[in-house]
């Protein structure tokens, strides 16, 4: 139960920091990567699940199929979350930096 609480967890924040404005983080263009890649990628631990789900299923089946069947439910819903937190966050912070525009879109306009 505690490597899924930290895995949910760990989507919240990923998809919270993937959506956060320039300005909320520190400057430097590494920043959501070690956030998201090194804090998130340590933090939740897929090969931990996958040994927990091994050891359940001779013995538990049910409860192992049940948490196979969470994990991937709950993880993209809590990234969905922290996703929306972070859009949430950009709208009621007035004076924050805002992403710049991307090189593709303003050459697609002209």
């Amino acid at each position: 139960m505690a490597t899924f609480a930290v895995n949910v967890v760990g989507a919240v924040i990923l998809g919270a920091v993937a959506t956060l404005p320039a300005g909320w983080l520190p400057a430097h263009d590494l920043a959501k990567p070690a956030i998201g890649t090194g804090f998130c990628g340590g933090l939740t631990t897929f090969s931990t699940m996958s040994l927990e789900i091994y050891k359940l299923f001779p013995g538990h089946p049910e409860v192992a199929a049940g948490y196979v069947a969470a994990s991937l439910l709950a993880a993209p819903l809590c990234a969905l979350g922290g996703a929306m937190l972070g859009q949430r966050l950009k709208a009621v912070a007035p004076g924050r930096a805002s992403e710049p525009e991307p090189e593709a879109a303003k050459s697609d306009r002209q």
